[in-house]
């Protein structure tokens, strides 16, 4: 846990991939992030490079997917019923509203990006 985590050992860090762009399996990662929350690992996300066209996308380990998409679906609902509560008492708690509305759109945000994740990793095979 201290110090620069070592990927080496990572099959999907370590394995060449076929670009969705040129069709060349010529994908390699070039970064590892790792993912923490309070010194639990939440997963890693993967910069891929097309060594041919140039194209770069990031993936996510399935953990780290899975950390998102749960992230989303407590996020999401908490978000409108915070506005909803806050609509029905306008008045006094318009802060309420708004802070459901960035609960909602960081959710949505995550969730979307996690589906851009799993839809770069089915563009871009393992080759």
């Amino acid at each position: 846990m201290f110090g620069t985590p070592d990927a080496s050992n990572d099959p999907l860090a370590t394995s060449t991939r076929r670009c969705g762009g040129c069709g060349q399996p010529a994908v390699r990662c070039f970064h590892v992030t790792h993912h923490y929350y309070k010194g639990i690992p939440s997963g890693r996300t993967y910069e891929h490079r097309c060594e041919a066209c140039g194209v770069t996308f990031e993936t996510l380990s399935p953990w780290r997917i899975v950390t998102e998409i749960l992230s989303a679906l407590l996020l999401v609902p908490m978000g409108i019923f915070m506005t909803f509560a806050a609509l029905a008492n306008i008045s006094s708690s318009w802060w309420l509203a708004l802070i459901g509305l960035v609960m909602g759109g960081a959710g949505v945000w995550i969730g979307v990006s996690a589906v851009k994740a799993v839809l770069a990793e089915t563009r871009n095979p393992r080759a």
